[in-house]
Parts: structure tokens; sequence; C-alpha cells
């Protein structure tokens, strides 16, 4: 079940939506990633930065999958969670996202999904965890119709750890991504 676009539109420089966790129907997917993606960043590798990522995805069938970050002591060969998710999703025969969940925190921080938070005045970037550039690439390079063309309507999820869940299409995030056939 798809959440109804409830809480508050965000315009600007971000275009999207904001809600608070606790106002999310108890059974829609939004609420269902999110908490998938919650649990499986507790499995995390992050002994370089402390930081824990989860992702949950949505495939176009319905089927879901998961990916936590595993850094590497360099980090040039860190998977990250996103990439992790989509690479299970591809080995499982799915080919295309139709919803992406991310929860990033420091190691040990608790994620509240009980306290409405409150709803902000107007909303940048830098007010939730952001998905990086090369996640948001590599989800691109994925998003396409069943006609081979890029989609930008596919949705992020993010949460903050005081539960305010932001959600908006690729391509509020990923302006100008690099899509090979359009070359």
């Amino acid at each position: 079940m798809k959440t109804e676009k409830k809480g508050i539109p965000i315009t600007g420089e971000i275009t999207g939506w904001f809600i608070p966790f606790t106002d999310l129907d108890a059974n829609c997917i939004e609420r269902v990633l999110i908490m998938k993606a919650i649990a499986v960043r507790e499995n995390a590798y992050a002994p370089v930065t402390g930081v824990h990522v989860g992702a949950a995805i949505e495939a176009e069938g319905g089927n879901q999958y998961i990916g936590c970050n595993v850094e590497n002591d360099t980090l040039s060969q860190t998977i990250h969670a996103e990439e992790n998710a989509i690479g299970g999703m591809i080995a499982a025969g799915d080919k295309r996202p139709i919803r992406v969940a991310i929860a990033v925190a420091r190691k040990g921080v608790v994620f509240d999904t009980t306290t409405t938070v409150a709803i902000p005045e107007s909303l940048t970037f830098r007010d939730f965890p952001p998905t990086c550039p090369q996640c948001l690439q590599i989800i691109s390079q994925h998003c396409k119709d069943g006609e081979g063309k890029y989609d930008p309507t596919v949705e992020l999820i993010s949460i903050t750890p005081e539960g305010g869940v932001f959600i908006f299409p690729i391509s509020t995030a990923l302006t100008m991504p690099l899509i090979l056939d359009r070359l």
C-alpha cells in the first residue's frame, strides 16, 4: 500500500514531502521500507567513519531488498548500502527500483519511531541524511521504464534519527544523471 501524500509539501531547493514517521499508515510501503532500512543498518560494518547506513528497496514487481554499508580501511573500496541493495535486486532478477529508503546515523544512534516530530517551516538538503552522489548515480542507472527510458519519479525516502521522513523523486536529488543511452 502506497502512502497517501499527507504531511507538508516541500518546494524550493527540494521538491517532495515531509511527514513524521508516526503519521505514516501502519502497513504502508514507505513505513515497511524505513523499518527494514533501520534494522539492516545495525549490520553495517563501519570501523573507519562510524557512519552506519541501511537501505531497503521496493522493486517494480513488489519484491524488497536490503543492504548495509561495508567499509574497507582505505574507504576507496567501501560498499554503500544502496549499492548493496541494488546488487541484491539485480542478483534476484529484478531490474528496476520503485522506492529506495535509507537510514543513516552514527553507530549507537537509535531512531525514534514513536514520538511525533515537529513539522519544520522550510527544508533544505542539509535537513536530512542524503544518498551520496555515487549511490544516486547507481540507483538512477536502474530507473528505466518499460521502454528503457530514464524514469525520474523513483522515490527516495530518508528518515532522520528524530523520526522525520522525507519522500522525494530522484530527479530532485540528481538533476543531471549520467544516462549512457543519452550519449
